[in-house]
Formats: structure tokens, sequence, C-alpha cells
């Protein structure tokens, strides 16, 4: 079982023609328990994508540490990560795109259809990327990312091209597939309403260098959530903390601590 354990001492963007620079993180902690499902929700610019940039280890330009260790030191955690775009080599097959995640390994090779059949690819196996919907092209992505069997998964807004009934039921299959192979997932969104019926806690990020100005476990039942009056109750909480951030009188401790 692999945790999640986010200590980045400094993070800048140099600013334009070399100019002045963004400070995105500072001294900025988060970390979660083995098979959490966090989603980190705040405003465009506030350093989520970078964040998971850090973590899955194509940014390295940062001071500090980010990333997974396995608890029991056993191997080397894997991860996946579903972008915002979907990301599928057009002129390979749907089937071969997932492969291309697992290459030789004959236990996930074997998989590969039973895990397309559960996110509802099943007959798509042999089509190609310009032959899905934006939908199909999304539940591909999803496959992918599950079929390495990842410790951790980095989802960056993976729905957000979609109508809300699209998105809906992507979530609802993200989830099943989530609930039958468990990993540790950080997903960025900038739908309250969709971090709300996912996640285990929902940390709301805000500023340069960014800060959590709140940090928060949902305890409602994923089953029960639509309609919840608590958890109305939590968005309601949330969203005003995103428009007035010193309003912190009920905000979390911010140290990002499961």
């Amino acid at each position: 079982m692999s945790m999640l354990d986010i200590h980045i001492d400094h993070k800048v963007y140099p600013g334009a023609n070399g100019t002045g620079e963004t400070v995105v993180f500072r001294d900025f902690k988060l970390r979660a328990a083995a098979n959490e499902f966090v989603c980190l929700f705040g405003p465009s610019g506030c350093g989520k994508t970078t964040l998971l940039n850090i973590v899955a280890g194509l940014d390295t330009d940062f001071q500090g540490r980010g990333g997974i260790s396995d608890v029991n030191d056993r191997r080397q955690p894997r991860i996946g990560y579903v972008f915002q775009e979907p990301r599928l080599l057009p002129w390979r097959s749907v089937r071969d795109n997932i492969r291309l995640a697992v290459q030789n390994d004959p236990v996930r090779l074997a998989r590969i259809d039973e895990l397309m059949a559960i996110v509802g690819l099943t007959g798509l196996e042999e089509a190609y990327p310009r032959q899905l919907s934006a939908g199909q092209a999304r539940r591909a992505a999803l496959a992918r990312a599950f079929a390495t069997a990842p410790d951790l998964l980095l989802m960056d807004e993976p729905f957000v091209s979609l109508d809300d009934p699209a998105a809906e039921r992507l979530q609802g299959v993200l989830l099943d597939v989530w609930s039958a192979r468990p990993a540790t997932v950080l997903f960025v969104t900038h739908n309250l309403r969709e971090a709300m019926l996912l996640a285990d806690r929902v940390v709301l990020l805000r500023g340069n260098p960014a800060t959590i100005v709140a940090d928060r476990s949902i305890t409602v039942p994923r089953n029960l959530r639509p309609g919840s009056a608590e958890l109305r109750e939590l968005q309601d909480e949330m969203d005003a903390l995103r428009r007035d951030p010193q309003d912190t009188r009920r905000a979390g401790s911010g140290d990002g601590r499961a």
C-alpha cells in the first residue's frame, strides 16, 4: 500500500522576457492515505496541474519532494495519469493504445478486454480514436490509466469537455473501476459538485503561492450524496470560502495532512 506525501519548498515560473517571477508553491504540504480519493478544487492558475506534474515526475524544476512511497518498501509504486485531453495515439486502435501502458506484462495484457468491458468499450477494441465520441475517448483514457494497476492515479479535469449527463455517467464509471481496483487518487476539478460526489476529501486551493484554504473530509456514503442536506451545507461552505478566502473561521488547518 502506498501513500502520497508532498512537501514543495519552492516552485516558481519565470516572468515574460526574464523579468519577475510567479511563486506557485512555497512551503506547501499535502498528504493522502493509501487508496484515498482526494479532489483538488480551486481557480485557474493556482497550481493544480503543476502539482500533478510534480507528483508524476514530469516537472522536476522545484525544491522539495513530491511523490508516493510504498509503506512496505517492496517495489517502486506505479503512477497512472489521465490528462485533460485523452491523448490517444491516432494511428493505433483503442486496444493498442491501452496495450502501450502495460507493455509486455502478460497478467495485465490478459485483463485489457475485461477492463474495456468495465468502462463500456466492448465492441470498440479495434476502433481508432477518430471513430470515438468524446466520451468514448475519455473512457479509453481511463482504461489505459487503470490498466497499469496504479498505486496513485492522477486526474486533471478528465471530464471537463463533456456535457453534464455524459460527465455524470463517466463519474459513475470511474467510481466503479476505482472500487474494483483501489488506488490513491488526486483529482483536479473546477466543478465543486463533481468533487463532492467523488471524493473522500476536498482540498480548496487559492492564490500564488498556492494556499490550502480548506481541507474537508466527506463521510456521507457515495450512494446517498445526491440530495444530501449535509453535503449541500458543506458545498455552500466551500463555495463561500472560494469566493472569500479571508473568511477562514471554519476552514481547516491548511497543512494538508490526511
